[in-house]
């Protein structure tokens, strides 16, 4: 960790400042979404010629973001790595016309990722291709478009080697895509690059770096001004400069604003200003940018972890991946922003991107929602990790993966993701790797007959695996890279194998280091490594590993393993996910949740749960799945009640009556009764600041009917309108009946699609796209889409035919 502060040259912190951008990633203001009216082919056809041959039947009818994954049959025959799901080769097409105002100006192509080995031609002529299936990249098409006639984008998108990862990764063309029109003299895509510098809070200097390319065949003079606009619309900060471009020279411009009495970005107040940028050439306005701009002070030190303008903070993280239950990879940014609600309610303020770069628009809801990011660009570098294939940790794996294209592709996929992603406020350190130090998947060394290791592979070192010396060499050239490319954050890796990792010099080479699972180190190596930052980059949900982060002033925070359930790192068939989030697939809330949100939220909670008593019940190292909203047991059964509260203590009242009042435990920070049960209302209630909170279960009946709610996703401006329609099984009484047997149908008629049912159960191997599916724990979620906006949309929800039990149906509408 000394090179960390050898680098900046100053001991025991860091300051910076970082911005962000806008929705369409840094792009001028001429993007626009080319996601429609594209056509999809599945099928092992490897050469461009051979599609002349394929009838136009066989091409389907696709819009954008599209995974062809979600869509096939989970089936045993597939890997448990990738969620039972198979991979393939697949096609898109899109002819196109350009529309007349565009002729003359230089065309771009933007791709947000395309999972994976894509290769793309314009008219017959290839543009190029991209390995990684997470990176953003775009192809100009100028020199093959025809500007009378019809053009035609091939895609070619080579999955077949579908157990390439340790979890679901979808397939296809997943992120959106954009058609840019740029001036002969233009500023490129990512060619806006901000940082800022501040003394005290009274007034930022706003450094900008401007890159502009002249691509015409003469001399030309170009006026760049930059202006910053608060939230009002006011302008607070300008700078105006003349430059000089000879033909096909490319230049960086920079320049600074001063802003006095600046708003500053925090996760509680995430205050952003606009940044406009305009390219003028012989007096004409030829190109703008709009980037949104967040001011924020950033110090990070070995003795108090993280100051956020000043004031000391814990990192209260989550890891996620990229997919979202019925959608795939192919995840509609309504959904996302819903996810992330519910993180920050829950008191959430930092996401992993685990392990790649995701979706641009997922950074910009993490920018205006105040969340602090980690963006993560790699999960193997030189060679390959254990993919399992018939269920985690069980069977032969294989290796397929990123490794075989690393070599040549590192330097371009690294670089393209800082570029994308450098002006996001959100965004504070650059990982360059997770667990690329796993023992024995694939490094080891002898030092791994030493001392304890939570994820290991095989027992000990094992001589005929790569040496772990490796690690050092290669993340030094990472690190360097990184460095020269954004020298505003800090560079950080998750490591699995810290003692491993330090011996091999590959924690060194890192300013910051993330502890994978091993709370017990931090102790011993804050005294043996007093300069090193350290924060949990991937911990368990058990209190004694967030009470490693609370007690520990110089442990930065912790990142949950995770935010969400996820698709894929399956066990054995026919779960085909991993159940390890506060939320599941349907955006339900777990038991998990609630107890999260007791340590982390400031806003007074309480949640109540049961469960029968259990032999071994560890409260502080365990999850807290068993404490289950259900008050159904045989008279007189012992039962334990579980309270997750912020508050000091809380009164258990049974059909009114007071069972007691119990202070907060601070071994386990639950609060637990053990009852007799009686059927009735079981109600918990505390109070916190003068505020009473309440919360109760209650003896249900058998299914009567469904409840049904419905709230529409707030997605991106040039997204359709989405709804999600939450469904209940209830009885008579309006009581949530958790039954697991029940199969809904959804019709949606009107002006609306159905997109897809979700129930959250991993175990649940049907295959998704149908409009019925069984709840799970009486619940089920249904997506609907509206198509016409200028029509009613009517859904009907009844219980599908041929059941034991029959549902009255419910019908509601929703109004343009």
């Amino acid at each position: 960790m000394q090179n960390f502060y050898k680098w900046r040259m100053v001991i025991g912190l860091v300051c910076f400042f970082l911005i962000m951008k806008a929705t369409q990633a840094q792009l001028p203001s001429s993007a626009t979404l080319f996601n429609k009216d594209w056509t999809f082919y599945k099928g092992d056809i490897f050469n461009i010629d051979s599609l002349d041959e394929l009838p136009d039947s066989a091409w389907k009818s696709v819009s954008l973001p599209h995974d062809w994954s979600i869509q096939a049959g989970f089936s045993p025959s597939w890997a448990s790595a990738t969620g039972y799901l198979p991979g393939g080769v697949g096609w898109y097409k899109k002819r196109f016309m350009l529309n007349h105002g565009e002729t003359g100006l230089l065309q771009y192509i933007y791709f947000g990722g395309i999972y994976k080995n894509s290769k793309v031609w314009l008219n017959g002529h290839e543009l190029g291709e991209r390995p990684n299936g997470f990176s953003s990249f775009f192809y100009n098409m100028t020199p093959y478009l025809r500007a009378n006639g019809q053009n035609e984008l091939l895609v070619f998108v080579d999955h077949s080697k579908y157990a390439d990862s340790r979890w679901y990764t979808g397939s296809g063309m997943n992120r959106n895509v954009y058609l840019l029109s740029l001036p002969q003299v233009h500023i490129p895509i990512w060619g806006v690059a901000a940082s800022t510098q501040m003394d005290n809070k009274m007034k930022a200097q706003v450094r900008l770096q401007i890159t502009v390319q002249n691509q015409t065949k003469q001399l030309n003079t170009v006026v760049i001004e930059n202006k910053l606009v608060d939230g009002n619309g006011a302008a607070v900060a300008f700078s105006k400069q003349m430059v000089a471009l000879a033909s096909g020279e490319n230049i960086i411009v920079d320049t600074s604003l001063l802003v006095s009495k600046p708003a500053l970005w925090s996760v509680d107040h995430p205050y952003l200003y606009t940044l406009e940028t305009t390219l003028k050439s012989k007096g004409k306005l030829t190109e703008v940018f709009k980037t949104p701009l967040g001011i924020r002070h950033l110090r990070f030190t070995a003795d108090s972890g993280l100051f956020l303008n000043g004031e000391n903070i814990k990192l209260k993280g989550v890891c996620i991946h990229d997919d979202a239950g019925c959608f795939g990879t192919a995840v509609p940014m309504g959904v996302w922003q819903e996810r992330l609600a519910l993180l920050k309610a829950a008191g959430c303020n930092a996401i992993r991107m685990s392990h790649n770069p995701h979706a641009k628009a997922l950074y910009d809801l993490c920018d205006r929602m105040g969340f602090l990011v980690i963006d993560e660009a790699f999960d193997e570098w030189e060679l390959g990790k254990h993919k399992w294939i018939t269920g985690w940790n069980n069977g032969v794996p294989g290796t397929d993966g990123y490794h075989e294209d690393f070599k040549q592709w590192w330097q371009k996929d690294l670089g393209d993701m800082i570029r994308r992603d450098q002006n996001h406020p959100s965004v504070i350190m650059w990982s360059i790797g997770n667990e690329i130090d796993y023992p024995n998947d694939p490094y080891s060394d002898k030092i791994l007959n030493e001392g304890h290791y939570p994820q290991i592979y095989g027992s000990g070192f094992m001589g005929d695996h790569p040496d772990a010396a490796r690690l050092g060499r290669i993340s030094h050239e990472l690190a360097l890279f990184t460095r020269s490319m954004d020298s505003t954050r800090p560079v950080t890796a998750a490591l699995a194998a810290v003692m491993m990792s330090d011996k091999a010099g590959y924690t060194g080479n890192l300013d910051i280091a993330g502890y994978n699972y091993q709370e017990y180190r931090y102790e011993k190596d804050h005294k043996e490594f007093p300069n090193r930052i350290i924060y949990g980059s991937e911990n368990g949900h058990g209190y004694d590993g967030w009470q490693a982060v609370a007690n520990h002033s110089y442990i930065m925070g912790q990142f949950l393993w995770t935010g969400i359930d996820y698709l894929g790192e399956a066990n054995k068939w026919p779960g085909h996910g991993n159940e390890a989030g506060l939320i599941d697939l349907a955006d339900f809330k777990k038991p998990e949740y609630y107890f999260r949100a007791s340590l982390w939220s400031a806003n007074p909670m309480i949640y109540i749960g049961t469960s029968k008593p259990y032999r071994h019940l560890n409260l502080r190292k365990g999850r807290h799945g068993m404490a289950q909203k259900n008050w159904n047991y045989q008279k007189g059964d012992s039962v334990n009640v579980y309270c997750y509260t912020n508050c000091s203590k809380a009164t258990l009242l049974l059909n009114d009556t007071s069972l007691g009042t119990k202070c907060q435990n601070d071994s386990t920070h639950v609060i637990m009764w053990r009852i007799a049960y009686q059927p009735g209302k079981l109600l918990v209630k505390g109070v916190q600041n003068g505020k009473t909170v309440t919360d109760e279960i209650h003896t249900y009946d058998r299914e009567d009917h469904i409840q049904a709610s419905c709230h529409e996703l707030a997605g991106l401006p040039e997204e359709k309108k989405i709804y999600a329609i939450d469904m209940q099984v209830v009885d008579k009484s309006g009581y949530d009946v958790p039954t697991d047997s029940i199969r809904m149908m959804v019709k949606v008629r009107g002006g609306g699609q159905l997109l897809g049912l979700e129930n959250g159960n991993i175990a649940d191997s049907e295959t998704y796209g149908g409009n019925s599916r069984r709840v799970f724990n009486g619940r089920l979620r249904a997506y609907v889409e509206q198509d016409a906006p200028t029509r009613v949309i009517q859904i009907v929800i009844s219980s599908a035919e041929n059941q034991k039990v029959s549902l009255k149906p419910t019908k509601f509408e929703i109004k343009p």
